[in-house]
């Protein structure tokens, strides 16, 4: 997963003198779209400039359904104090529409979870490396277990999040009781695991079968256990 804008200049640029912040990625000539923030250029001089963009920015802009997702929609937006020449000369302030467009093909990875079993419906708090749609939540495709042949398949649940790259989750009450009647699943971080299979959640671009989840086990980052009495 690449993430970069490659701009191409008339002549060579001072890559140092590159401020993100007068950068922006639009989604026409006219209207707005979504400034960057920060960002990590690839040389010192160069006619053609390589900047990867930071995480940041780029889960901003996929969760912008209108924004950068074909090149119809993908726009660049420069101030005039966004880079300088090497004699020092300002870039011209100009808005353009891209040349050419890669689009994300890229499968979205669960990196680490928490769950929370003191609440009267257990929650899980879910990281992924990028921005993905809450409402894709398939929850008949997640699986709590021990690592040991205790599982808990969940039948339902409810996202608390807008799209993101971290995703809240309600489990139903059902589920919640289910977990709470063992005394080794969800106890610990040594017995919390989690498995979503294929098509459990997907990112932004869609349902196409690149964009959705392989079945993955992980082991709990963090377990509040359940301390509240009934």
């Amino acid at each position: 997963l690449r993430n970069e804008l490659v701009l191409t200049f008339s002549e060579t640029m001072n890559v140092s003198s590159l401020n993100p912040t007068a950068i922006s990625i639009e989604s026409s000539l006219t209207t707005g779209g979504s400034a960057l923030r920060a960002a990590a250029v690839r040389s010192e001089l160069a006619r053609i400039v390589q900047i990867k963009l930071a995480i940041s920015d780029v889960n901003a802009v996929k969760a912008n359904t209108a924004l950068a997702t074909e090149e119809s929609n993908s726009f660049i937006r420069i101030l005039d104090f966004a880079i300088s020449d090497v004699s020092g000369n300002a870039v011209l302030p100009t808005s353009l529409q891209v040349s050419r467009y890669v689009q994300d093909y890229s499968q979205p990875q669960l990196l680490y979870f928490e769950a929370n079993m003191s609440a009267l419906q257990a929650t899980l708090t879910l990281h992924f490396d990028e921005t993905v749609r809450s409402a894709s939540f398939l929850f008949r495709q997640f699986e709590i277990h021990n690592g040991l042949g205790r599982q808990v398949n969940l039948t339902g649940g409810a996202s608390q999040s807008h799209d993101s790259p971290i995703v809240v989750v309600t489990l139903s009450k059902t589920n919640t009781d289910e977990l709470k009647e063992f005394t080794d699943l969800g106890i610990n971080t040594s017995n919390t695991y989690l498995r979503i299979g294929t098509g459990g959640y997907s990112d932004m671009t869609g349902a196409g079968i690149q964009n959705l989840a392989a079945p993955r086990d992980l082991r709990a980052f963090v377990v509040v256990p359940d301390t509240t009495g009934p």
